[in-house]
């Protein structure tokens, strides 16, 4: 058996991360949660929030900071985790496979 060749990493990380999936979706939703809230706790270090008016919310503007984040962020987490990955290969070229080498 080979190890998987850059391309087959490659595929293998956007059929987990950045296609629609479950896993992608878990991911997504984790780091969703972390960033909203890290805003929550940078907005009450910032402001008395239990004293805002309704219409007194970062949230809108947090969300839209949260999605550009989530957009910018799929690119990225696929080329660190390519990257570790053919390191790995390269390392463990003997490692077994979960299936047959497929055309990338």
């Amino acid at each position: 058996m080979t190890a998987p060749t850059e391309a087959e990493i490659r595929k293998a990380i956007a059929e987990a991360w950045i296609e629609p999936g479950v896993a992608s979706s878990e991911a997504r939703d984790a780091i969703d949660q972390a960033l909203f809230g890290l805003a929550s706790e940078a907005e009450r270090a910032l402001y008395a929030v239990d004293d805002f008016r309704p219409s007194e919310t970062a949230a809108a503007a947090v969300d839209e900071a949260v999605d550009q984040v989530l957009d910018g962020l799929a690119p990225l987490v696929a080329e660190a985790l390519a990257k570790a990955f053919v390191t790995f290969a390269a390392e463990h070229p003997d490692a077994p496979r979960a299936r047959e080498a497929v055309p990338a």
